[in-house]
């Protein structure tokens, strides 16, 4: 189970651009390609998260199931603003009264986020994280993340019930990413479909023979 620390920190820096010389930065830190690859990074750390609530032996990925909300953050900031004020760790203990807990929550979640994101894309002035595998997973962020929750379940049912947590663990990373990616392609194919880009091009053709 500890393997897949060292498996995240390889995805994580295969293929990095270290600026180390001092005054040397990063410039692009903030473009697309760079930001969809850390978003990759954080869909997989995500993944992890949800299945450490999943695992007989949580306590290996202890550390993912504390930090939801933080790597939640990098996606959706001002999303997690809301969803902060709606629902919180401590206003959902018993004997809570539900209302002054969820402000103490806010109050250390929104500087934890503020400061996760800022560490981010500090670090990515630095070391630019844009190896193979997170610019791949940077394409199919969205439909990984959405992907990933029937995997978490299915290899939990009845169906197919998987009691090793470390095999449990890659078949649900494995099996997202295998499945995100197809959907990722049937995505993008519908989108030009509704756009007329496939049809438009069909016919253009037509006419130029």
């Amino acid at each position: 189970m500890l393997s897949i620390y060292m498996v995240l920190t390889f995805i994580l820096f295969f293929g990095a651009k270290i600026k180390a010389k001092k005054g040397t930065w990063h410039e692009d830190f903030l473009s697309l390609e760079t930001t969809k690859a850390i978003q990759g990074f954080c869909a997989i750390t995500i993944v992890v998260h949800h299945l450490s609530q999943r695992l007989n032996e949580q306590e290996i990925l202890y550390p993912f199931s504390q930090i939801g909300v933080l790597l939640v953050g990098i996606f959706f900031f001002s999303a997690s603003l809301y969803t902060l004020f709606r629902y919180s760790y401590w206003a959902e203990l018993r004997g809570g009264s539900g209302i002054p807990e969820r402000w103490i929550c806010l109050a250390f979640q929104v500087p934890a986020i503020v400061f996760f994101v800022f560490s981010i894309f500090t670090m990515a002035l630095k070391i630019k994280c844009l190896g193979p595998i997170v610019k791949f997973l940077g394409t199919i962020t969205l439909e990984f993340y959405l992907i990933h929750n029937l995997f978490i379940d299915l290899f939990k049912s009845p169906f197919v019930y998987v009691k090793s947590d470390t095999l449990y663990l890659y078949l649900v990373i494995l099996s997202s990413v295998a499945f995100a990616f197809p959907l990722k392609k049937l995505d993008d194919y519908l989108i030009k479909l509704i756009n007329g880009k496939i049809g438009g091009a069909k016919d253009e053709k037509m006419s130029l023979n």
